[in-house]
């Protein structure tokens, strides 16, 4: 037996707040009716900010027949849609929210009036998504959970009030995005992200963005990059260059005008040419080397460690210490000179301590070490791995 409800909702100063996300909608109104399994909304409509939202329209209110269909119309001038120190939007636009087949469709076309997004700091204990930890099971990525649950039809405008700080970035933000979903219900982009006025921080410096685009056409969530950034007012201007996606960047060192890799390091970290550099100097460009080389930019770490003529430069515990005392950390720089023979060199992070040493490979397990520094001598090691 099909039941009908028929009846009137009204309501005033209605809120809606949810510190945790800085939304804080006050002095609402609710103006509506059901009858003959259809919800009327006359008004519904709340301010935030200086602004206001208003919608008004028609829905089934049963949603499981195919000839179900309604269509609730809306509208925002600069409606404060989040408020929290370091998320904050204003925005202002206007779109449909329609059933037809079964489908929910949300459609329109937004514009940030301002904004502000500042995101925390990463944590330093967190693991990033490809680390896989053995004896736990790898989490797998649920394609159906990443699929929006409506359709998607929707034109934003970031206006120029708009900024992000996060991630060594703080930039304002400028363009416009055709976001939709596919037949798979997937989200997908067309347009372009500019940075303005932007700056980004690396190695202890603030670069000058000279160029700064994030471009879509296809999956939301995998632009292409056009990023340049640069050490700006000093004879070599040098810094960074990314391109490539987002799931798969290309990094690499520029400058102008153009000079080598190690000098583009030089100039980037420590402001002035290899020529003038001190030993405490060198270890500083040492261990930027290695964080570009950890950061993904393994080409990059490359061809600056040819271009000193080293074949690794790596961080790890001293390989000696004075008895009674434990090995402080270090930066070690490597040539190999032969298949067997190598020089190795290590300049002490915490300490002032440095050493040189060689090695000859006798074996997979055995090695002859000459040693000259913190600790002077000469032995035989026996080294083996277990599993």
């Amino acid at each position: 037996q099909h039941v009908q409800l028929s009846g009137i909702v009204d309501g005033d100063e209605l809120k809606i707040e949810a510190p945790q996300y800085g939304v804080y909608l006050k002095d609402g109104r609710l103006r509506a009716r059901l009858n003959d399994d259809q919800l009327t909304i006359a008004d519904l409509s709340f301010s935030a900010g200086e602004g206001r939202f208003v919608a008004r329209g028609t829905m089934p209110s049963v949603v499981g027949s195919n000839a179900a269909a309604g269509a609730i119309s809306w509208t925002a001038d600069k409606f404060a849609l989040f408020n929290r120190p370091d998320t904050q939007l204003t925005l202002s636009g206007a779109g449909t929210l329609a059933l037809k087949d079964k489908t929910i469709t949300l459609a329109g076309a937004i514009k940030a009036e301002r904004g502000y997004f500042e995101l925390p700091p990463t944590r330093p204990d967190t693991l990033g998504d490809d680390v896989v930890i053995r004896g736990r099971e790898r989490k797998r990525t649920d394609v159906a959970a990443q699929r929006v649950p409506f359709a998607v039809d929707v034109e934003l405008d970031f206006g120029d009030q708009l900024t992000f700080v996060g991630q060594g970035f703080n930039s304002g933000l400028e363009g416009k995005l055709h976001v939709r979903t596919t037949t798979n219900r997937e989200l997908v982009a067309d347009g372009t992200i500019n940075a303005v006025r932007g700056t980004y921080t690396a190695f202890g410096q603030r670069l000058a963005m000279e160029r700064g685009r994030l471009y879509f056409h296809g999956p939301l969530d995998n632009p292409g990059l056009d990023v340049l950034a640069l050490r700006k007012n000093q004879p070599v201007e040098a810094g960074v260059e990314v391109t490539g996606t987002v799931q798969v960047p290309l990094v690499r060192l520029t400058s102008n005008p153009p000079v080598p890799d190690n000098e583009k390091l030089a100039w980037l970290v420590l402001g002035h040419g290899l020529d003038n550099t001190t030993s405490a100097e060198s270890v500083a460009l040492q261990a930027a080397l290695a964080a570009l080389a950890g950061s993904g930019s393994e080409q990059i770490g490359q061809r600056v460690a040819k271009s000193f003529g080293l074949d690794d430069i790596s961080f790890r515990g001293a390989s000696t210490a004075r008895p009674g005392t434990t090995a402080s950390q270090v930066v070690a720089v490597s040539k190999r000179l032969t298949d067997k023979l190598s020089l190795i060199y290590e300049q002490g992070l915490s300490l002032a301590n440095n050493s040189l040493r060689i090695e000859y490979v006798l074996s997979r397990t055995v090695t002859l070490r000459a040693e000259a520094g913190l600790v002077n001598g000469v032995g035989i090691y026996y080294t083996r791995s277990y599993d």
